[in-house]
């Protein structure tokens, strides 16, 4: 099985180049069908053009030959209809016959053969014409994925919208929320961009990235703004609690994306292509996503400052003092 998932445009050119190679008069080998996919599929495996080059190879030549030899086979079975042996023994010696005797051939443009036998009878002169579809797992595949690419974008919104309003409980603070999922959303944006200058296709594989940094992502944003307002409380400064945060939880943000990034990466030498998209793609996102956490969102909570910070700026400051809040007493109207 090869495979090369091609779209509709894909399939077109594939099949354009091979019918014009076929009106030149030539049946394209494996060779010569390995570029044509190569030059007409953007970012097709080598190895898995080869494997389709050769079923095609294959495919085009059996195709051939059935066209060459039909016209022969009718004129024998009309010839002897009334044959009372082995009929389907006898046609297939005499087809096994006429294959050896066309193996040397000539293919033409019917325009070209028209153009050299005016005026001519040939012995064998046939035009025919020839479509070709892809069927098979791939061809399944690929109806699932452009079936898949539309609904992504209204999955990832409503993944985020829920992200945002379940981070607003957590912190107390809606901009809290928003400003949290902020480095997650530059981060699928990222991943995108990769695949978009990489001529990666959205498909079942891939499609699956962006939920998993969502799902990533957001464990760092809590562990880490959890931890830095933990920080503040103790004694309001925000440099000095940033410190403590990045030598504790930052580290433990690091660990962990290593040694879950590392292996992920081991996918990079699997056989499958789409196996080894997912697998780098996935240690990107995953590095990606944990440095815009440690970098990118004490920046913007620090420079912003929702109101769960605030709070817990002061709740420090009362603690250092010992202030209480003022309370008024009244004295009993009695």
């Amino acid at each position: 099985e090869a495979e090369i998932a091609l779209s509709g445009y894909s399939a077109r050119r594939v099949n354009d180049a091979i019918a014009g190679s076929l009106q030149k008069g030539q049946i394209p080998q494996k060779d010569a069908l390995k570029r044509i996919i190569t030059r007409q599929v953007s970012g097709a495996d080598a190895a898995d053009a080869g494997l389709l080059a050769e079923s095609l190879a294959q495919v085009v030549r059996v195709a051939a030959g059935e066209s060459r030899l039909a016209p022969a086979l009718e004129s024998v079975k009309k010839r002897f209809g009334g044959f009372r042996g082995s009929r389907e023994g006898f046609l297939r010696d005499v087809k096994g016959s006429l294959w050896e005797a066309n193996e040397n051939y000539l293919v033409l443009d019917a325009r070209q053969a028209k153009r050299l036998f005016a005026g001519e009878k040939p012995g064998l002169y046939r035009e025919i014409s020839w479509r070709s579809s892809q069927t098979g797992l791939a061809s399944v595949l690929n109806r699932m994925e452009e079936e898949l690419t539309p609904t992504q974008t209204e999955s990832l919104l409503a993944t985020l919208i829920i992200v945002i309003l379940l981070l607003s409980l957590i912190f107390r603070s809606p901009l809290g929320g928003v400003l949290a999922v902020v480095p997650i959303t530059i981060t699928i944006l990222v991943n995108f961009a990769v695949m978009g200058y990489s001529g990666i296709g959205l498909d079942s594989f891939t499609a699956m990235i962006a939920s998993i940094a969502i799902g990533l992502g957001i464990d760092y944003a809590i562990h880490f703004l959890t931890r830095f307002r933990d920080e503040l409380k103790v004694d309001g400064d925000e440099l000095a609690a940033l410190q403590r945060t990045l030598g504790t939880t930052g580290i433990s943000i690091l660990i962990n994306t290593l040694s879950v990034g590392l292996g992920f990466s081991v996918l990079l030498a699997a056989g499958g292509q789409h196996i080894r998209r997912f697998g780098g793609l996935t240690a990107m996102t995953m590095i990606v996503s944990a440095i815009f956490t440690l970098l990118l969102l004490p920046s913007l909570f620090l420079l912003i400052k929702p109101k769960f910070l605030k709070q817990a700026i002061q709740h420090s400051k009362l603690t250092e003092t010992g202030e209480r809040p003022e309370t008024t007493l009244h004295p009993d109207a009695g």
